[in-house]
Formats: C-alpha cells, sequence, structure tokens
C-alpha cells in the first residue's frame, strides 16, 4: 500500500527485489488469513460447557478424554482460583434440588460435553468468532491506507524546501486529532462486535483497568486471564 501512493502522489521507483519483498507480504497476509475464509481447520468434534461460566475451560480441550474429564469433582490446581470458586458455586447449585425432582443443571456431574461442531450450541458462537476475526483482519489492512498517506504527508511537509514544520509540532497534532476521532469511531467498532453505545463507558473502563493489571472478568467464555501481565506486555 505505502509503494502504491508513493509511487501514484510522489513518482517514487522501486527496485525489484522491494517488489518481490511486497510481494512476500502479500502472500503472508493470504496464508494468514485462508484458513478464516475456507475454515478448514475446523474440528469435527468440539468441546463445550453445559453453563457459560465454564466454556472458556471447556473450550481448551481438544480431545474427548480431557473434555469429559471436567467433573464436581475436578477441582485441581490446573484450575485458577476463580474457576474453582465458580466450580463451588456451580455444584453447589446443581446439588440443590427438591426430593424426587431433576435439576435442570444436573449432567451427571460433567461439566463439559463433547459433541459435533456442527451441532454444537457454541457453532455459531464460534462461527461469528471467526467472522469477527476475519472482518478486523481486513479493518487492520485497510487501516494502512490513511497511515500510509498521513506519512506520506509528513514525508513531503518536512522535506520540502518551501515549508518548514517542526516534526514535534506536527506530530503533536496528529496524535491530538487521532485521540478525537477515536471516540466518535468507537460506537461502530463496538457496534460491530456486539457493544451497545451505551455500554462502551463500562468497557472502556474495564480496558483501562485491565491496562493496569486489573481483572474485571473472572468468568464467561473469554476471561481476563492476563490482565495482570497487560503492563509488561503492551508497554
Amino acid at each position: 500500500i505505502s509503494m502504491f501512493f508513493s509511487n501514484r502522489i510522489k513518482g517514487d521507483t522501486y527496485a525489484r527485489y522491494q517488489y518481490f519483498g511486497a510481494l512476500v507480504v502479500i502472500m503472508g497476509i493470504l496464508v494468514v488469513l485462508e484458513p478464516l475464509v475456507t475454515q478448514r481447520h475446523t474440528e469435527e468434534f468440539t468441546c463445550v460447557a453445559y453453563n457459560d461460566e465454564f466454556c472458556a475451560a471447556c473450550g481448551e480441550e481438544s480431545t474427548e478424554e480431557g473434555c469429559l474429564s471436567y467433573g464436581e469433582t475436578t477441582i485441581t490446581t490446573e484450575l485458577n482460583w476463580n474457576w474453582k470458586n465458580n466450580l463451588h458455586a456451580y455444584v453447589a447449585e446443581s446439588s440443590k434440588s427438591s426430593s424426587g425432582a431433576t435439576n435442570a443443571n444436573d449432567h451427571d456431574g460433567a461439566l463439559c460435553q463433547w459433541v459435533s461442531s456442527a451441532s454444537a450450541d457454541g457453532s455459531s458462537s464460534s462461527s461469528d468468532s471467526t467472522s469477527t476475526i476475519l472482518i478486523w483482519s481486513i479493518v487492520t489492512i485497510l487501516a494502512c491506507i490513511p497511515m500510509t498517506l498521513s506519512s506520506i504527508y509528513k514525508e513531503m511537509a518536512l522535506s520540502g524546501s518551501e515549508t518548514q514544520i517542526d516534526p514535534i509540532f506536527l506530530n503533536g497534532w496528529v496524535a491530538w486529532y487521532q485521540f478525537l476521532f477515536s471516540f466518535p469511531l468507537t460506537i461502530p467498532a463496538g457496534m460491530a462486535t456486539g457493544i451497545l453505545p451505551s455500554e462502551l463507558p463500562a468497557n472502556i473502563w474495564d480496558g483501562i483497568k485491565c491496562y493496569l493489571g486489573i481483572s474485571t472478568i473472572t468468568g464467561g467464555c473469554h476471561p481476563d486471564d492476563l490482565c495482570s501481565e497487560s503492563p509488561l506486555y503492551v508497554n
């Protein structure tokens, strides 16, 4: 993208090895996105939780034996303390039933079930997740267009003999406008992932706390297991 716009706007030319490098990058992107488009790596069977509180734990299992090993007595060191607490609560709730009545949460003590991917209750959510990854991958690629145009403008402005702009001054104004435009753009970005505009403040606040190393989601399908390490990886 950068080479294309530089050639069209500035008239830059490139050597053959540079075109070859660009081709390698394009091929790498296609290799990464191809499984998302064809879904040829989708497993025939999947491990699905009876209760949404444990879908992340069950989703980590790739074998039938490992999937069915999760039960009411499976409270081991393999589960972190959040999963242990949720498991204890689930077992306690499952055991509450009147005499002779069948509890809706009772599945012979099992927490996970090994089912066909096509018929799994979570198959639609898995498909939605794959579609979301594909869409955001394309959005990330398209985001290179304004980034490239910005870089070309700054290069032309800073290298021109007629216009003298301080680099720090220019980058400061670019960062300021990026900051301002990020707020209205969070609305369509959130709606694309199923987050309503009214839910954005809470989600942004939770994201800030995760950035500071504080987990806010301890159960469900997407727990914040790595928030404690986020300051290290993000910074």
